[in-house]
């Protein structure tokens, strides 16, 4: 658990179902101590007062504001946001920590005030420890997720019975470009290079190759041209009926062969 405690501004209305419960219960369960208003405040005794004595405690380490359509609409919600930028700041310091909770609102609708500050959307899959380190000061140790080279989709005829396949590199170019389907698989009717998303292909194509090669003892046949696949331009494959399971993308090696660096799996419906 946190040292200190954590400061949660939230509109009332984000409630009515639990769900600000159940913020704070995660939180909690992430070993972030919470405060805020419903355990914090005594009823019957001025609000405000009750509100900078407990922002201003030495037990509140941190201050989050939960941003949603409804805490932007609410008056006190902005009265609170006010006071935690102006007198807490003062008295705590620049480097106390203000975090946005962002649900269901887009990044231009957070306050000015803290734009600067570290944002957290509850869209993320971590979003517990991403809090958690906002409050405690340290890097969020997320686990890396490892994203392709790759772009690639599937765009389905209307009654899903054939596709074009599309496939392009995030960055820097591919060329020749080479994809391979296994033998016993459907094979493109044509294929070429175009413009990103479009599933037109240029009608100036060069250095158009297909063939057969063995990988890993395995019977593909492979398509190629010489147009470079870039971050704008993607390689297409038009299918007469559904795409295949897999396909190898890489490139043509002049004197040494061939390289695929990826494998798509496709799931078709």
């Amino acid at each position: 658990m946190t040292d200190g405690k954590l400061w949660i501004t939230y509109a009332w209305d984000n409630n009515k179902d639990g769900d600000f419960d159940y913020l704070a219960q995660e939180l909690e369960d992430s070993g972030v101590a919470t405060s805020y208003d419903k355990i914090a405040l005594i009823p019957g005794r001025r609000l405000w007062d009750q509100i900078a004595d407990n922002i201003n405690s030495p037990h509140i380490k941190a201050w989050a504001y939960l941003i949603t359509a409804e805490s932007l609409a609410s008056g006190p919600c902005r009265e609170e946001l006010a006071y935690a930028i102006d007198r807490t700041l003062k008295e705590k310091s620049e480097e106390f920590p203000l975090i946005g909770i962002l649900h269901g609102v887009s990044f231009n609708e957070i306050p000015p005030a803290l734009r600067v500050r570290l944002c957290v959307s509850l869209d993320s899959p971590d979003w517990r420890e991403e809090i958690r380190s906002g409050v405690i000061g340290s890097p969020t140790g997320r686990t890396k997720k490892e994203v392709s080279r790759y772009i690639w989709k599937i765009h389905p005829s209307k009654d899903q019975t054939s596709g074009t396949f599309e496939i392009r590199p995030r960055f820097g170019s591919v060329s020749p470009w080479l994809i391979a389907i296994p033998k016993n698989g459907p094979q493109p009717s044509h294929w070429g290079v175009g413009p990103a998303d479009s599933q037109h292909i240029s009608t100036v194509q060069y250095g158009v190759k297909a063939g057969e090669l063995s990988v890993e003892g395995e019977a593909y046949n492979y398509y190629s041209t010489e147009n470079a696949i870039t971050s704008s331009s993607s390689a297409y494959l038009v299918f007469s009926e559904r795409p295949p399971s897999s396909i190898l993308i890489g490139s043509l090696i002049p004197n040494s062969g061939f390289k695929f660096d990826f494998k798509v799996d496709i799931t078709t419906p």
